[in-house]
């Protein structure tokens, strides 16, 4: 072989081992971009989904301290500081509520809410601030008492939170009303009680009983408590007769044992819902009807706005045709002054 073809050869060898260098280096720089770019796309893994978005936020949680306002035995109202998760505005309304009526952890407190009490429903107002409370019906057989309670502490309990400023209580689809037929309103803890320690309010009211000659009513004077936000006035005056007289001379007309339905106002309108009890108890004598009938409808029209007053028997007007009583009472009766006498 001639040195010009051995010098061919070697540049043709060299040649031929430099692009065998160049391409495995080429294939390996490939590779190496490939992984890098499988490694770091913001598709793949945790961080993302396929599309490429960017991972929902992580939730961290939040809590913030809530007095729950619960009474003890004495009815003096006490603060168990719970931790609630700062959610929806009425997430967090829904979890006061819901801790409300479980029920106190401390065994030194007890549950507001009275037995078959529940709350029905809430929405939450946020143009006005306003929680809306919706009570089940149980709510109109409790105690004034457990009512000032539960209230109190559903108030003082939501307006921890900033962002409540007034409370409206339903029962079932109407609004609360007050003792005098009223809306009770708008609640916020400058014009609603705590708990039962304060002294409430008295209202003067007069009875009429008839003498033991059964010649008149007589009136007596009898001061009660008095809620005009919660009570029902007419009612007060219903059970105060219905307990009979103070004074010895004196005597009831109604007999105490005589079962009230129910007592309602509308406007100057009082009615008054017996048993068919009432019927039986009065239907004796003449005399025997007309006193017990305005030792009723006297005491209640002797308050201001009250003017009539409808009796009814199982809550539906008593006919008159019937012949068993001598007063006409399926129709509102008013007052009648000729009955009462004075200065005894």
């Amino acid at each position: 072989m001639s040195n010009n073809q051995r010098k061919s050869n070697s540049k043709k060898k060299k040649t031929t081992n430099r692009s065998g260098v160049i391409g495995w280096a080429l294939a390996l720089c490939a590779v190496v971009g490939f992984g890098a770019l499988v490694y770091f796309a913001p598709w793949q893994g945790s961080e993302g989904d396929e599309q490429g978005n960017d991972p929902p936020p992580e939730h961290v949680e939040e809590y913030v301290d809530i007095a729950f306002h619960f009474p003890n035995a004495d009815g003096i109202m006490n603060e168990e500081i719970r931790q609630i998760e700062v959610r929806a505005n009425l997430d967090m309304v829904y979890a006061i509520l819901t801790g409300l009526q479980e029920g106190p952890q401390r065994a030194d407190l007890l549950n507001v809410f009275p037995a078959g009490v529940v709350v029905a429903g809430h929405n939450y107002l946020p143009i006005s601030s306003v929680v809306r409370v919706t009570f089940s019906q149980e709510f109109e057989d409790i105690l004034l008492s457990e009512r000032i309670i539960l209230i109190g502490s559903i108030v003082y309990t939501l307006t921890e939170l900033d962002f409540v400023e007034h409370l409206e209580f339903f029962v079932g689809d109407n609004p609360l009303l007050d003792g005098n037929g009223e809306l009770f309103g708008q609640r916020n803890r400058g014009n609603t009680f705590l708990d039962t320690t304060f002294v409430p309010p008295t209202a003067s009211i007069v009875l009429y009983f008839p003498n033991e000659q059964m010649t008149g009513l007589v009136a007596e004077t009898r001061v009660i408590p008095f809620d005009s936000l919660i009570d029902n006035h007419a009612e007060a005056i219903v059970n105060a007769l219905l307990q009979g007289p103070e004074r010895s001379d004196l005597f009831a007309a109604i007999p105490t044992d005589t079962a009230v339905l129910s007592v309602h106002t509308s406007g100057d309108l009082a009615s008054v819902s017996f048993t068919s009890d009432f019927i039986n108890a009065i239907s004796g004598s003449s005399s025997t009807q007309t006193f017990a009938i305005f030792s009723l409808v006297n005491s209640l029209t002797a308050q201001s706005g009250i003017r009539n007053v409808q009796i009814l028997i199982d809550g539906l007007r008593f006919p008159y045709d019937d012949g068993v009583l001598d007063i006409d009472i399926s129709q509102p009766i008013s007052r009648d002054e000729d009955l009462i006498l004075r200065g005894q």
